[in-house]
């Protein structure tokens, strides 16, 4: 029997509306005949380390990939509907922990759903978050299906949640807030995974009383909190805003406190540096270099 692939976007709301059809076409075929791809991320470029596959345009869109043979090919729009209804049967079914876990599958940008796979575990993650939720539901407690590390599509899913958590736990270390004059604190990053959305709950509990903006430079990506102040202590939320360009006259412009405190502050990192013990492989390893463009003490 043919394999029916469905092709999704590369989001939560792309990717569930994806597992519900495969889910629905499965009881007619069977959950083995039914596969998720997800689309190519619009900003992926050679540049980003991506190898882009195939020449021109096809059936999905100007995505590139390559086809299997007697294979159909099914596109899914991302459906809001149909979206809530896998993310309640997840967390019915599997638990908020799991749910949590696939959501941040779904953060991580695998690169291998574009270029070539490094090895036969570098399964689209599509796919893998498919037949992980697969998996849970045929399991007698699916609460317990992320430790079910023997099947390989949990596996890469454990494998992805892992790495987008390291990167969230990184950029709350590193991410660093700038003052504005209009008194607004601003924050540029530069995520390799779309850790975004996972960060601004933090940050939004540990400054609910400041406008703040952060912004993700590699997606072009806005996440703004407005502040609780005269708002009777009721709390308010953040909104993420998707393309608009960067004013760079606009966001560069600090208040006088910020710049004093600036050069205070890489004053005092040069003043502690101990030449004669630098040991730049060590610095490395305990701050990459991918973090540093956007700290103002290497600036």
């Amino acid at each position: 029997m043919n394999h029916k692939i469905f092709i999704c976007d590369n989001s939560i709301e792309g990717i569930f509306s994806g597992v519900f059809e495969a889910w629905k076409e499965a009881r007619t075929i069977g959950h083995s005949h039914c596969k998720l791809e997800t689309r190519m991320p619009q900003f992926a470029s050679e540049n980003d380390g991506y190898q882009l596959l195939g020449v021109g345009e096809n059936m999905t869109g100007g995505d590139y990939r390559n086809f299997e043979l007697f294979s159909e090919y099914v596109e899914v729009e991302a459906d809001e509907e149909k979206a809530r209804k896998v993310t309640k049967a997840v967390c019915d079914r599997l638990g908020f922990l799991t749910y949590q876990g696939i959501c941040k599958t779904i953060a991580a940008e695998d690169k291998e759903i574009i270029g070539k796979r490094k090895n036969a575990t570098d399964y689209d993650k599509g796919d893998a978050v498919y037949r992980t939720i697969v998996c849970g539901f045929s399991m007698q407690n699916g609460e317990e299906v992320l430790t079910n590390l023997g099947n390989p599509y949990v596996a890469r899913v454990f494998e992805l949640a892992r790495r987008v958590d390291n990167e969230i736990g990184h950029w709350r270390e590193f991410l660093r807030f700038k003052e504005l004059k209009n008194g607004i604190l601003f924050a540029k990053i530069g995520p390799l995974n779309n850790i975004l959305p996972m960060l601004m709950p933090h940050f939004t509990d540990r400054l609910p009383l400041e406008d703040f903006m952060i912004y993700d430079d590699r997606r072009e990506l806005f996440a703004i909190h407005k502040s609780m102040r005269g708002m009777n202590g009721q709390k308010t939320g953040w909104v993420i805003v998707r393309g608009k360009k960067l004013a760079e006259d606009e966001l560069s412009d600090y208040s006088d406190s910020e710049v004093y405190y600036e050069e205070l502050f890489t004053a005092f990192c040069h003043s502690i540096t101990i030449e004669e013990r630098r040991n730049k492989r060590l610095q490395q390893q305990m701050l990459p270099l991918k973090f540093r463009n956007y700290m103002v003490e290497f600036e």
